[in-house]
């Protein structure tokens, strides 16, 4: 008996070292990706998009998230980059940012096992409009209510 008992500690005590050390793992992930999208709202649009473009890069090498999250974190970031472009006018890229946003949320729908017809739903919510609304909101959300840095530059060099 003091022999299992033992085993069921050792067994314990490694799990909470690996759930502790996953944990921890996750918690930096989540700290790089804070970063990130503080510099995407205070710089300008080419420091913005770097931002972004580094992001990607982090997450796609991301070995602590699981698939469906680093799905759905390509789907924002894609989603970003697609409102960005289009409003600094690169719209070749803006239209290959757009596809990809909806290709990774065609993927975190599929691996979260949602039916045909919502992902369709989805993605009519999600068109053109509807991710310039949702990156709008998120961003003023996340900011001080008038968007990203580079949006109020953009918009002062209009006037």
């Amino acid at each position: 008996m003091p022999c299992c008992f033992a085993s069921l500690l050792a067994a314990t005590i490694a799990c909470h070292r690996t759930s502790s050390s996953a944990w921890a793992k996750q918690q930096e992930t989540n700290k790089h990706h804070d970063e990130f999208y503080h510099k995407y709202l205070t710089t300008d649009a080419a420091t913005a998009k770097q931002a972004l473009e580094q992001q990607l890069d982090y997450i796609e090498h991301d070995t602590v998230s699981v698939r469906s999250g680093k799905a759905h974190d390509l789907f924002l970031v894609h989603s970003r980059l697609f409102v960005l472009d289009s409003r600094t006018g690169e719209n070749d890229e803006a239209v290959i940012n757009l596809t990809k946003a909806h290709y990774w949320l065609l993927e975190c729908a599929e691996l979260e096992g949602w039916p045909t017809e919502r992902q369709a739903e989805e993605l009519k919510r999600f068109d053109v409009n509807g991710i310039l609304a949702m990156v709008d909101k998120q961003d003023k959300a996340s900011g001080d209510q008038n968007g990203p840095r580079y949006l109020q530059e953009l918009g002062a060099a209009k006037r």
